[in-house]
């Protein structure tokens, strides 16, 4: 009977790499939702080896873990294979139900794998394994949700809308020709460029607070004030920082640069953005986690 050895702990990273490989053949392979998916992974992998039992010991058959762990592991697995089998048609806007279904489950299989290994949770740590893994589950599915609907909603329009007087006001310092704003479209005679709900930065911000919870489930910051503070400063800081790649775009497509403007809106720039966002976002967290966590004097 097949029963190979294997640590849990190489067991879960096969596992996760597999599940996560879909999304980065997807067409969404730079954006948010993928980068949460990454980010979600962080309180797992620093967390699990101090809950789960034996996590990073030496190989063990793999019918010695439980049943119910093999079962979802496997399942996981097989449902990311069959996604990248069929790429194309999972990906494909006009798909049927099932495969909506199936496209959805690649983000739902995320906090399943991680309930996978319950069984295996040391009876001391339980009740902290459920508190912190439901916490981030939820916050997780929260911030998908959001991404996923945020920019269709009134907030996402109106965020459109300043962003699109942001990018004008600092073009009018530059630009000879004066450029006006008409709801998500900055423009004048030579160039139009439409803010849609997906640039307006407000999936950036529902990132960078899950961002936040993730560092809080790490390495928490006692002050509740300060994580309210952190949260807060959020908003404006990663608003600014998409209004000036916005400017940015729109100074591309003025002087016809459309190659620039197509990497930074879309191509690998739009990730470094991310990238940008994130790092700004945790220095912020650790900021404040540093000042009460400073080492005492002799």
């Amino acid at each position: 009977m097949l029963n190979p050895r294997v640590s849990p702990q190489k067991l879960n990273l096969y596992a996760i790499t597999l599940c996560i490989l879909p999304n980065f053949f997807s067409p969404y392979a730079l954006a948010p939702r993928t980068v949460s998916i990454l980010i979600f992974w962080i309180v797992p992998l620093v967390l699990f080896p101090e809950f789960i039992k034996r996590y990073s010991c030496k190989k063990i058959q793999l019918l010695q873990l439980p049943n119910l762990t093999i079962f979802i592991q496997i399942s996981c697995i097989l449902l990311s294979l069959i996604a990248l089998i069929y790429n194309d048609k999972i990906w494909d806007e006009d798909s049927n139900l099932l495969t909506d279904i199936l496209r959805r489950s690649l983000f739902l299989i995320h906090p399943i794998l991680v309930l996978s290994w319950t069984p295996q949770i040391d009876n001391n740590k339980q009740s902290e394994f459920i508190k912190i893994f439901t916490s981030l589950s939820v916050g997780f599915l929260i911030t998908l949700v959001l991404i996923f609907t945020f920019d269709k909603t009134i907030v996402g329009q109106k965020t459109s809308n300043y962003t699109a007087h942001f990018a004008a006001n600092i073009l009018n310092l530059v630009n000879e020709e004066k450029v006006k704003v008409t709801n998500e479209y900055f423009y004048n005679n030579e160039y139009s460029v439409e803010v849609n709900p997906g640039c307006s930065s407000t999936s950036h911000i529902c990132l960078s607070i899950f961002t936040t919870l993730i560092m809080y489930l790490c390495c928490k910051i006692k002050n509740k004030l300060k994580v309210f503070l952190t949260i807060t400063l959020i908003f404006p800081i990663v608003f600014i920082l998409n209004g000036l790649r916005i400017t940015m775009l729109g100074y591309f497509v003025s002087i016809n640069k459309m190659g620039l403007f197509n990497f930074w809106h879309h191509g690998a720039g739009s990730l470094i953005f991310t990238l940008l966002v994130m790092f700004l976002t945790c220095y912020l967290y650790y900021y404040f986690w540093n000042q009460e966590n400073q080492p005492e004097s002799s």
